[in-house]
């Protein structure tokens, strides 16, 4: 499945994930944000969605990658 993507936001207490697998599969999770460690989220709501499509991470090695990033973190903390 080529270009397939990914979105994520790390909110203060879910994190949405959604895909789009490049060959006309979208969706969506979300799962609670892991505050010590929001990476642990990320990867938790991932490998969940991925796995509700019956597609694993390798879907992304063979895809064209972008990567954009944005954070709200210090605003939100204050």
């Amino acid at each position: 499945m080529a270009n397939a993507r990914l979105a994520i936001d790390i909110g203060g207490t879910f994190t949405d994930v959604a895909l789009d697998t490049g060959a006309g599969t979208i969706g969506a999770t979300k799962v609670l944000t892991t505050h010590k460690a929001p990476v642990e989220g990320v990867i938790d709501g991932v490998l969940l969605l991925l796995g509700s499509h019956g597609l694993g991470p390798g879907i992304f090695y063979t895809s064209h990658a972008a990567d954009v990033r944005a954070t709200r973190d210090a605003g939100t903390a204050l």
